[in-house]
């Protein structure tokens, strides 16, 4: 799961998020568990690419 932060979404693209249902794409960050799920934080926009 990739998670972005209500403080850190005025960084992105809205338009740009909702297309990515059902993409492809690569992130970077780190990736940590919570409650037996893998998720990741994302803080930028650069740490996204549609694939």
């Amino acid at each position: 799961m990739l998670r972005i932060t209500e403080a850190e979404l005025a960084a992105f693209d809205a338009g740009d998020l909702r297309a990515l249902p059902g993409r492809r794409v690569e992130a970077r960050g780190w990736v940590y568990r919570h409650r037996g799920e893998a998720r990741m934080r994302l803080r930028h926009p650069s740490a996204l690419r549609v694939l």
